[in-house]
Parts: structure tokens; C-alpha cells; sequence
């Protein structure tokens, strides 16, 4: 068995940390008293205990290689899986025990760990199979414990020749006859290390929310350091409480938009389909689940130019990016001025070294038109950064943006992902066929669907009835369902106005069209069916005549509303189907 004797003269790294937003403790004193209790010892000048103060988890690994400790001793709090560091702003993050001994495995020089913080004996055999030993506590411990079991183990120590094992004891004995603190040795044994790892958001009060993340991004995010690191905020974003896992969507993100080792060139994946589809919330759901895996997360409403300015001039003062016009305050008056801060966002993620962004453009749904009509119509290129590094994500109706990336197509969810999420915002449990129903009338559209539940729940209406009514009055039935917090445009009419808006301004017979498509009770259109009533066509009816005289024209109007996603196409027996995309 080894003797565990320490290699002198001495270095120990203290790693503290003290999130404001956890219950405070009283780490400098501990070191405070160390150091007294070190100075009375034989072996205080061969003794150098180095603290890292508030220490940040993007800091481990430099504060390892700059000292090389012998030993790595953690102050602060922790959990059964994890230990609390803090982040930029001083709150707390969570990094898994299993994934910090993976670290700590690469030290040649380390010898002991010791885990000051509550709940470390879980896991912490982890620890011990990294380095060789491994000093932990049991359950929840004392402020007072932890300061006393500390000053006890480094006096032991410092007294010389006592191997970590009899200065733990030493130790060990001391705190049993005053304090409360259960603290066990652990040595180097056979138990394998986990293969995911996990992150989490500290909430004081309540369980950490948790996000998954591979070892490689960890690892990866530890070692560059987080000089370039923004905290992902979900502040005005219309977080689905109910959301439905979309895995082939999610699968394709991840694929065209994680940064890897190995990446050339910038990353761009676009998400089009219709209005509701659920492009937004999946977004969401990439940037929530990655948020540790980029360094930061611009997010950019993509409604208009001056939304795309006004995002970008406001990231620029959440980044503190370095600004050269007049002072913030005014600037954010002055248009000028936030163009100066989008410039200066621009050249920010243009810096060398700053690669593991990602910029997301939500509803982009006017690209810039040659004819130059509309003033809000933008192109997505000029508000990208000069440097080929990165990564994009655009979400929007307009399936030609696919031009300029990798692109997905959001379907419609399947028949058990729509009843699954119709059960969950409905709260309610009527019988398969009748959800099935519904679900189907609703044309498995996420939003028509999360509608639907929030008036079925709050109005404790059934699937039939829901059925009857919609067929009875839908702009009545809309009208009365109360706005809905997690999208953006607050119901699927609205969302489907903005759309046919644009189409009427652009082009008025697909206008009248799609009025006239109204009364076909959702019904496929093809130009044999129109064209079989062309010559019966009054006069007041030219825009008709237009449409369905020449198959040319008429593929040039359903090509418009296809570019809004307000229509789909199929072909069946060679024939060529258009379907509306409104239920």
C-alpha cells in the first residue's frame, strides 16, 4: 500500500468560491486562520498555500497549470454531484464532480484533493481515482466544521513527516470532540467515471436546473478560458412550458451549428417553414440546451431592420463590447450612435480567438427585395461579421433563405407528438379518438395546438366541443382564447395575418385567392381545377381569369405563397397539389 507521504517542499492550491447568490460563508476567515495556524508550524517556509479567490469555473484549469499544485483544496458549496463555482456575474454554476476529476487526472503533481463543501463524499471517490486520495465530508456540514477540520489537517501537516493519511487522522480526531462534521479519506480504487457530464444554473431555494452537455465541450470550454463568454439570457424569449421534443430538428442543429476542433469556416443552419410550425421554440431549445457549449448566444429579432439593430446595439452594452461614439446612454437615442454599436458588435465577434458564438436571427422573414419597397426588408449577410468563424442560426418562412446554409424544413409534428403536446397544455384526458380528432382538424400545427389547450383548460371544453365551436365561429373562438405568453405573436390568427398581409402588398390576386381557397374547407388546389372554370368567369372576376388563363401564372402565385409558407406542395399520380397550411 502506498506510504501517501508528501513530496516537500509543499504547494497547495486553494480554489474558493463564494456565489452571491448563495448563502454566504465565511471562506476568508478559513484562510485566514490557515495561514496563522501554518506560520506556528516546523515546516511553515517548505508550506506554500496559494488561494484563488471567487474562483471561477472557466478558471480551474489555468489556475492548475500556473501552479502545478501537490494539493487541490475546494472551499464553497456543493452537491451531490456537483460543486458550486461562480461565473462572470459572481452567481453560481455547477460543475459535475466527475467532470473535474477528469481535469485533475492530468496533473503529474497532484497528490490529494480535498473537498471542503457539503455532500462531497458523493462522487467523490472520483476524485481519489484521479489523483490518489481524496479528502471528503458526509451530508450537509457547519461553516465553523469546515474551518476547524482545515486549520487541524495543515497544523498536522506542517508539523512534518506525517503522511496525508496520519495528518487526516490527526485531524479527524480533533474535530470529534467539538464539532459535527463527518469527513472520510478515500483512496484510489476501481470505480469508473460517468460519460456525461451536466452544468446547472444555481437557484437559491430550490433544485439546480440541469443541462447536459458531452465531455468534449467541457472539457473543451475549460481549457480556452472564458474571455469571450457572455452569459445566455432568456430574458423576452417565448419559452415553451410545454415543449415537444423534436428529435430529427434538433439532431440536424447539432450537427450544422456545435463548434468542433476541427471546424473551417462558418456554420449556418436555417429553419423555414409555416407560421407556428414551432421554428422559434425549437431555437429555444438548441440555445438552452447548448448555452455552455457556445461562449455566447446573440439573440436577434429578426421581425424588421430596426429590430435587428436594436438587438444587436443592446447586446453590445450586456457584453460591454468597446464602443468608439458618444456615451451609451445618449447613443441609444441617436440611430447613428446604435448603428456605431452594431458595428462595433460586428468587429467583436470578428476577433481572432472568438469563434464559439452563435448568432440566432428569429423570424426573418423580410429578406431584402431589389425593388426596395419595403424599408424594414434586410439582408441577413450585411449584419454578419467579416471573419469565416462562428455559427448562425435563422429561423423564417421564407424557404429561399435555405440559399445560404445548410436548411431543414419544420414539419408538422407527427399524430403522437401533437397529442402528446394537446394532453399537456389541456391538462385534460378525453378519449384517443377524440384528441385524434382535434388534432387532425388542427393540421398538427404546434401553435393551432397549444391554443386549442389553453382554451380547452381554461374553459374545461372537451375535444368535440372544441371541434364544434371552431367549425361554428373560429375568428369568434380565437378572439376569446387568451394570448399566449410563450409565443410571440400571441395566437394563430395573428400569426397568419402578418403572413397574408405581406402576401396581399406583394401580389393582390394571390390575395384573393387565398379568399377564395376560404371556402374550399381546406381543400387541396391544382390549376386543372381552376382552369375548368375559366370560361365562366365574370368580368368582375379578371384577377381569376389572370390566375387560372395560363399555367405559367399560375405557378408564378402559388410560388409567392409557397416563399410565405402559407400553402404546401405534393404531387400525387404525377399531378401537382397545392394544400393550405392554415388549419
Amino acid at each position: 500500500m502506498p506510504d501517501y507521504m508528501p513530496q516537500w517542499p509543499l504547494t497547495v492550491l486553494i480554489l474558493s468560491s463564494d456565489p452571491r447568490n448563495a448563502d454566504r460563508l465565511r471562506l476568508a476567515q478559513e484562510h485566514r486562520d490557515l495561514q496563522i495556524a501554518i506560520r506556528g508550524t516546523r515546516s511553515a517556509s517548505s508550506l506554500d498555500v496559494l488561494n484563488e479567490p471567487s474562483c471561477r469555473y472557466s478558471d480551474i484549469t489555468a489556475a492548475l497549470d500556473r501552479i502545478d499544485p501537490h494539493i487541490l483544496h475546494f472551499s464553497g458549496h456543493g452537491g451531490e454531484d456537483v460543486l458550486y463555482f461562480e461565473d462572470v456575474q459572481g452567481t453560481a454554476k455547477a460543475v459535475q464532480k466527475q467532470a473535474l476529476a477528469r481535469v485533475l487526472r492530468q496533473q503529474k503533481e497532484l497528490q490529494l484533493v480535498i473537498l471542503n463543501a457539503c455532500f462531497s463524499l458523493e462522487q467523490g471517490q472520483a476524485f481519489a481515482d484521479a489523483v490518489g486520495l481524496a479528502i471528503v465530508s458526509e451530508g450537509s456540514i457547519l461553516d465553523q466544521d469546515a474551518i476547524d477540520f482545515s486549520r487541524e489537517f495543515y497544523t498536522a501537516l506542517g508539523h512534518g513527516q506525517r503522511s496525508y493519511i496520519e495528518a487526516f487522522e490527526r485531524a479527524k480526531s480533533a474535530l470529534e470532540m467539538t464539532g459535527q462534521m463527518k469527513v472520510h479519506l478515500l483512496q484510489r480504487g476501481t470505480s469508473q467515471a460517468q460519460d456525461v457530464l451536466v452544468y446547472s444554473s444555481f437557484a437559491p431555494g430550490g433544485k439546480p436546473s440541469m443541462y447536459e452537455i458531452t465531455e468534449q465541450a467541457l472539457t473543451q470550454y475549460l481549457l480556452e478560458g472564458d474571455s469571450f463568454y457572455v452569459q445566455f439570457q432568456l430574458t423576452g424569449l417565448p419559452v415553451a412550458g410545454h415543449f415537444v421534443g423534436r428529435d430529427p430538428e434538433m439532431e440536424a442543429m447539432e450537427r450544422h451549428l456545435l463548434p468542433t476542433k476541427t471546424q473551417t469556416g462558418r456554420k449556418m443552419h436555417i429553419l423555414h417553414g409555416l407560421g407556428g410550425i414551432g421554428k422559434t421554440q425549437l431555437a429555444i431549445a438548441h440555445a438552452r440546451k447548448h448555452q455552455y457549449t457556445y461562449s455566447a448566444i446573440l439573440w436577434v429579432n429578426g421581425n424588421s431592420r430596426d429590430t435587428v439593430l436594436q438587438s444587436l446595439s443592446a447586446f453590445s452594452r450586456r457584453a460591454v463590447v468597446d464602443v468608439v461614439s458618444e456615451s451609451t446612454a445618449y447613443a441609444a437615442r441617436r440611430a447613428p450612435d446604435m448603428e456605431a454599436e452594431v458595428a462595433a458588435v460586428l468587429r467583436w465577434l470578428a476577433l481572432e480567438g472568438n469563434h464559439r458564438w452563435l448568432v440566432i436571427f428569429d423570424n426573418a422573414d423580410k429578406d431584402v427585395r431589389p425593388s426596395g419597397e419595403d424599408s424594414q426588408a434586410f439582408d441577413i449577410m450585411s449584419f454578419l461579421p467579416p471573419a469565416d468563424h462562428g455559427s448562425v442560426l435563422i429561423t423564417t418562412r421564407l424557404p429561399s433563405l435555405g440559399e445560404i446554409g445548410q436548411s431543414t424544413e419544420v414539419g408538422r409534428l407527427t399524430l403522437d407528438q401533437a397529442l402528446e403536446l394537446l394532453r399537456r397544455r389541456s391538462g385534460l384526458q378525453p378519449s384517443g379518438d377524440d384528441m385524434a380528432k382535434l388534432v387532425k382538424r388542427l393540421g398538427y400545427l404546434p401553435l393551432a395546438l397549444v391554443q386549442a389547450g389553453t382554451y380547452m383548460r381554461e374553459t374545461k371544453t372537451g375535444c368535440l366541443k372544441y371541434i364544434e365551436l371552431y367549425k361554428a365561429s373560429w375568428s369568434q373562438l380565437m378572439a376569446q382564447t387568451p394570448r399566449l405568453r410563450d409565443y410571440e405573436n400571441g395566437s394563430i390568427q395573428t400569426t397568419w395575418m402578418i403572413s397574408y398581409e405581406c402576401v396581399r402588398q406583394d401580389n393582390q390576386t394571390a390575395g384573393k385567392l387565398l379568399q377564395l381557397w376560404a371556402y374550399l374547407d381546406h381543400r387541396d388546389v391544382w390549376y386543372q381545377l381552376l382552369r375548368r372554370g375559366y370560361d365562366g368567369c365574370p368580368e368582375e372576376s379578371s384577377w381569376l381569369q389572370a390566375l387560372a388563363g395560363s399555367e405559367i401564372g399560375f405557378k408564378r402565385i402559388m410560388k409567392s405563397l409557397l416563399a410565405y409558407s402559407l400553402i404546401e406542395s405534393h404531387r400525387d399520380r404525377g399531378k401537382l397539389f397545392y394544400a393550405p397550411g392554415c388549419p
